[in-house]
């Protein structure tokens, strides 16, 4: 609880207002955005409500098209999954349908391989991270979406919503000060 109570109202700057810098800064706050979703999803097994973290949405949808200038594919891959987690779909949703093809465009450019894409600050030979983690986000922002497991007792999208609910009584005042 103490970790997303901490996370909750992280303050996530639009790259679009101001935040410039070398490419590292912005990029890594961006993964920040995309890896705080993970735990309330459970890496998108569960579906995501805007009031969890309605800050987090925000800067998925300012930022989105920013992400293909500065973070290239997996950072706009990271993005749909994201907006997946909110029942967004190519259907739906016209960033998620151009990110979709946006990560299409490079596999098939690439060869139809995720692992010979690259981006322009990217060096020839990938390091085994980049070897794993490029299909992955790849794979992921491509598959199916909107399949969500039930949040039962007993799974993990039932445990964070129930720590969620300490979270969320804390802020209704009972919060202690510091």
């Amino acid at each position: 609880a103490d970790v997303w109570r901490y996370f909750k109202n992280y303050e996530l700057p639009d790259y679009e207002r101001g935040f410039e810098d070398e490419r590292g800064t912005w990029v890594q706050l961006a993964y920040l955005a995309t890896h705080l979703q993970f735990v309330p999803t459970g890496y998108g097994r569960h579906y995501c409500y805007m009031k969890d973290a309605p800050h987090l949405y925000h800067f998925y949808r300012n930022n989105f098209f920013v992400a293909y200038r500065r973070g290239g594919h997996d950072l706009v891959a990271e993005f749909i999954d994201m907006l997946a987690t909110y029942g967004c779909t190519p259907k739906n949703d016209i960033q998620v349908r151009h990110g979709v093809r946006y990560v299409l465009s490079m596999y098939k450019e690439a060869g139809h391989s995720f692992v010979k894409h690259r981006e322009r600050w990217e060096d020839r030979v990938l390091n085994d991270y980049s070897r794993i983690h490029k299909p992955w986000t790849g794979i992921a922002s491509v598959m199916l979406q909107g399949c969500f497991e039930p949040e039962l007792p007993g799974s993990y999208g039932h445990a964070f919503r129930q720590t969620l609910k300490v979270v969320l009584d804390d802020d209704d005042g009972h919060e202690e000060e510091q």
